[in-house]
Order: structure tokens, then C-alpha cells, then sequence
């Protein structure tokens, strides 16, 4: 299987060069969210992931979650960004579960 590509529905990250706001730091705040998948062994059972998750860069410590199935990480992207958009309307802390 080749590079992912681009769907319909998905649009492109401004790159570095194109924006200059993006050159400085700002007081934004920054949430982060890194899933790292793998296969153990030969088998295709042998999926693995660990989701690292954290709302504010600024903050507390990462939330750390694992799956054994591709099931298990599906739904994390959505519930993280609704999460992350429901602490910056409401301006209070929101912690991962």
C-alpha cells in the first residue's frame, strides 16, 4: 500500500513556508494527539496501538491509552477534537479519561 491519499472530505495543512504566522510562537493553545500503531509477529491479531493524548501543551501530564484491535482507536480522533473544542468554548480544564 502506497502514501495515504487526500479524500474528498480531508484539506491540506498550510506548510511552514506558506504562513508566516506559523514562524513564531504564539499563546495558542496547542493540543496533541499521537497514534502509534503496529503489527507484533506475523499475525494479523497482532495489532497494537498506544494514543497519547493531551489537550493543552501548556499542561498537565499526557494521557497515555492502548488497544489491541483497530477498533479501539477508531473512535479516539473524533471524542479528542470534540473534547479539545468543548474545553476552548468553556475555558476550563477538561480531563481525558
Amino acid at each position: 500500500m502506497g502514501p495515504v491519499e487526500q479524500g474528498a472530505g480531508d484539506s491540506t495543512v498550510t506548510s511552514f513556508h506558506e504562513d508566516e504566522r506559523m514562524s513564531s510562537q504564539t499563546s495558542d493553545r496547542t493540543g496533541i494527539l499521537i497514534v502509534r500503531v503496529w503489527i507484533e509477529g506475523q499475525r494479523g491479531d497482532g495489532f497494537r496501538a498506544r494514543i497519547t493524548q493531551l489537550l493543552d501543551s501548556g499542561g498537565a501530564e499526557p494521557a497515555m491509552a492502548t488497544a489491541g484491535a483497530p477498533e479501539g482507536v477508531y473512535g479516539i480522533v473524533p471524542t479528542w477534537v470534540e473534547l479539545f473544542l468543548a474545553q476552548e468554548a468553556e475555558e476550563r480544564p477538561v480531563t481525558l479519561a
